[in-house]
């Protein structure tokens, strides 16, 4: 890692936190898809949210 990903990563510390978690997911799971299973159960509340308030509406 160079200066600028930690430049990116301090300059939108929201974004910073979602790339390190994403990071560990890949570090952890055995398989890709593994991973991309588990980034996509992590951000399921934030993406049904929306979706749930625009049904009631």
């Amino acid at each position: 890692m160079g200066h600028y990903t930690f430049a990116i990563l301090t300059a939108i510390p929201r974004l910073g936190l979602i790339i390190i978690c994403n990071v560990e997911f890949v570090m952890i799971a055995d398989s890709p898809a593994l991973a991309c299973g588990l980034i996509v159960a992590s951000m399921f509340p934030a993406l049904i949210f929306p979706l749930i308030l625009l049904g009631v509406q």
